[in-house]
């Protein structure tokens, strides 16, 4: 028996979820932990966290959406599952568009050049482990 369809559908949908509260909630954290002290309002922090969220949202959809796809279909034929070592790797290539231009044009080291390349990173291991986690790990009884 193949991968549940159900299962893969509700894995995209969660794992967009996650990424994208993960990339709120730690917006929120790095304004007021390490952010400018002109930018430690409420209503500044909720405002960009929900930009940032609403965004890395989209990306981890989409992102799950083609992926995820490919690997219904891969196991479809293979009648195999993959780790979670594959869907993490995975997960990183994925957040390469995104980390790549930082590195290449901010090479100061400012914290604010680091923010994306980081929130990038961690959000696409979040998206991946989640998706991972609902569709693919093997079933225990």
């Amino acid at each position: 028996m193949g991968p549940s369809l159900k299962r893969f559908l509700l894995a995209i949908a969660v794992s967009a979820i996650a990424g994208g509260a993960f990339a709120f909630i730690g917006t929120i954290v790095w304004i007021f932990v390490i952010g400018k002290e002109a930018d430690r309002k409420w209503s500044d922090a909720l405002q960009g966290a929900s930009f940032i969220g609403f965004w890395t949202l989209l990306v981890c959809f989409v992102y799950a959406l083609v992926l995820g796809f490919a690997v219904y279909a891969y196991l479809r034929i293979r009648r195999t599952t993959i780790g979670l070592h594959v869907a993490i790797i995975a997960g990183l290539l994925g957040a390469i568009p995104f980390v790549w231009p930082f590195f290449k044009e901010n090479s100061g080291g400012t914290r604010e050049a680091a923010f994306i390349p980081i929130f990038a990173i961690l959000s696409a291991i979040v998206c991946a482990w989640t998706f991972w986690r609902i569709a693919l790990k093997p079933q225990t009884a």
